[in-house]
């Protein structure tokens, strides 16, 4: 699917998940370290999971560089995604992939196991497709719940 940046985001955070408090817990050296290791881990697996989201499942090309995952966006705009340990995913669209045919790329992201939302108030066909006024649009969700979309000019 080839897929053009038309939104002016730089960057996307993604949610990693918190390790879950133990009562009496000792916060020690060795502790701290175990954590700081836990939490590199983490970081690495949140990294791998939007590496493959992105770049597998959705077909940008990525890459790894100091341990920040960059999607390498048309148009020359570079995207970084991290991790953000308080993150809360935007209520609007973050970033919006400007495609020739919103039906093949809606059938290809169905295929490839993405689901598409549907939002009150927006008559959406079959596939999910609103077909309202401004340019035919399908929305979905990445893992961290942050919404983006396929769209196509009229």
């Amino acid at each position: 699917m080839q897929i053009v940046l038309s939104a002016q985001a730089r960057e996307v955070g993604v949610q990693p998940s918190q390790p879950a408090p133990t009562a009496g817990e000792d916060k020690g050296a060795s502790d701290v370290r175990q954590h700081r290791g836990v939490q590199r881990l983490r970081r690495r697996r949140h990294r791998e999971g939007a590496r493959l989201y992105y770049g597998d499942t959705l077909g940008i090309q990525t890459s790894i560089e100091n341990e920040i995952l960059t999607l390498h966006l048309a148009g020359d705009r570079p995207t970084i995604v991290y991790p953000k340990p308080d993150h809360v995913p935007a209520a609007y669209t973050i970033l919006n992939f400007r495609v020739d045919d919103v039906e093949r790329a809606v059938d290809e992201l169905t295929t490839g196991g993405v689901a598409l939302e549907r939002y009150e108030g927006f008559e959406q066909d079959e596939r999910g497709i609103f077909r309202g006024g401004g340019p035919y649009i399908g929305w979905f969700k990445d893992p961290a719940g942050n919404v983006l979309a396929v769209l196509q000019e009229r």
